[in-house]
């Protein structure tokens, strides 16, 4: 039993924090595309953002948020199973 405790705690701390990461970077990453427009290196900033909207876009299917959160569950999902994995594989050395 306190395996399995062990185990949801460690699963759902794992699938907050892969969730979260993704999206705290991706906000970053177009705030400071978007201070860059206001700097000397303005034309980087742009195209920076419009490339990095046009990616997310994509993976949205047209929309900024949809993108966001369809690589923030992927990766959600993705570091569940490898906590999975890894609980599964040292199973007897946490006794």
């Amino acid at each position: 039993m306190t395996n399995l405790l062990l185990f949801l705690a460690s699963l759902t701390t794992t699938l907050i924090v892969c969730f979260c990461l993704p999206i705290l970077t991706i906000c970053l990453l177009l705030g400071l595309l978007t201070m860059a427009e206001f700097s000397p290196i303005a034309s980087f900033g742009q195209v920076g953002l419009n490339h990095t909207l046009a990616v997310l876009s994509v993976f949205g299917s047209g929309s900024v948020w949809q993108g966001i959160l369809t690589i923030s569950l992927t990766l959600s999902l993705v570091g569940g199973l490898f906590d999975t994995y890894t609980f599964y594989r040292f199973q007897g050395v946490r006794q």
